[in-house]
């Protein structure tokens, strides 16, 4: 695997992180003892540490398929640095499909380490770029269709047609629900610009 793959190095949106046939969740710390989530593991770990982590504000991230569980991922938190080195994975899986789940993971420890004051996130021993967002164009088809929507509903809910006002506030609020957030590791896409260039 090349090395740092998850660091991205472009905009991107989190849809574009999913990967087909795998569900991803976190779990609780009563789940990290269950006997039946360890037996549905293809791999064997400390069922106790997971939930000390869990325990300690970090995340345990839990990758399923029909087969079962084919990869776990430790977050452990101290402070605001969010830390993930200890990864499982079933000896199965392609290194291809790694590659995207440690994508996926190094996101939501950015994302979570962008959310704290002074945040940091570090993964697989390497400190990650500040992750930032940007939103998108305003969803104008969306925010057409709420307004039509809730001015239709509270015009005949409130028998007035002042209704109507009501409804399109709630339309444009609705709208902005629907905008596009493009996410981006801070210099590491000025770093692939520089790279096209040379």
């Amino acid at each position: 695997m090349k090395e740092n793959t998850f660091i991205i190095n472009k905009e991107f949106k989190t849809e574009e992180l999913n990967i087909k046939g795998y569900d991803i969740s976190s779990i609780s710390k009563a789940r990290a003892l269950n006997e039946n989530f360890k037996a549905s593991c293809k791999f064997d770990f400390d069922a106790q540490h997971l939930a000390d982590v869990i325990g300690n504000k970090g995340k345990v991230y839990t990758y399923r398929t029909k087969g079962g569980i084919v990869a776990l991922y430790v977050v452990s938190r101290d402070g605001n640095t969010y830390t993930c080195n200890e990864t499982y994975h079933a000896s199965d899986l392609s290194e291809d499909i790694i590659e995207k789940m440690d994508k996926q993971v190094a996101f939501l420890v950015a994302q979570a380490a962008s959310v704290s004051k002074d945040g940091k996130a570090i993964f697989k021993g390497v400190d990650l770029p500040k992750l930032s967002s940007k939103t998108g164009k305003y969803n104008w088809l969306m925010g057409l269709a709420m307004c039509l929507s809730f001015g239709t509903m509270f015009c005949v809910a409130l028998k007035t047609p002042a209704g109507i006002g009501v409804g399109i506030a709630m339309g444009i609020a609705m709208g902005l629900c629907f905008t596009e957030s493009f996410y981006f590791y801070e210099g590491a896409v000025a770093e692939e610009a520089k790279t096209a260039e040379t």
